[in-house]
């Protein structure tokens, strides 16, 4: 029996710009920054992201940007590797966003296909780490079995971290 939970096309994370002394009530009825938001990889480490198989876009509007795995796949079962039951991927970017303005992660989606036999599970399970916070957030989500299909979860933002500095950010 083998059971796997893929992340092939995994997440979206909304960007909420501008914020600086803006009343949260109003936050998203502001335009996006006419210059363009620029997002770099600066490291990727884990079992699930080997080199290469990690990239992020940002969306044309400068509302949000993509990361993709190509290939972040979990299995456990069958043939399959002991080790491969459980997969990490830790992502570092740097965010340049235009003089004047700062950002704040407003929310992210989550997807990938998960094929589990009766009685297994699988989870999908995020920890967003803002640069210059002492504490991490995490969220996850449980797949149980017996489920072979497209998954999607989506998460909205409980707490902002923003960038006064309206410069280089990093995000992990």
């Amino acid at each position: 029996m083998r059971t796997g939970l893929s992340v092939p096309a995994a997440c979206l994370a909304a960007l909420a710009l501008p914020l600086a002394a803006v009343p949260a009530s109003a936050r998203t009825a502001d335009p996006p920054p006419p210059d363009r938001i620029v997002i770099d990889v600066n490291t990727v480490n884990g079992s699930g992201c080997r080199a290469g198989t990690t990239a992020v876009a940002a969306a044309s509007d400068n509302t949000a940007f993509t990361v993709t795995y190509s290939d972040y796949l979990a299995q456990a079962g069958g043939a399959s590797n002991p080790t491969e039951f459980r997969k990490n991927c830790q992502i570092n970017l740097n965010v340049h966003v235009p003089q004047g303005f700062t950002y704040a992660i407003a929310g992210a989606d989550y997807r990938g296909f998960a094929h589990l036999e009766d009685g297994a599970s699988g989870m999908e399970k995020a920890n967003y780490y803002h640069q210059g916070m002492a504490q991490t957030t995490p969220v996850s989500h449980t797949i149980r079995g017996g489920y072979s299909d497209n998954w999607q979860f989506s998460e909205t933002a409980t707490r902002i971290a923003q960038n006064p500095r309206s410069a280089t950010y990093a995000l992990i």
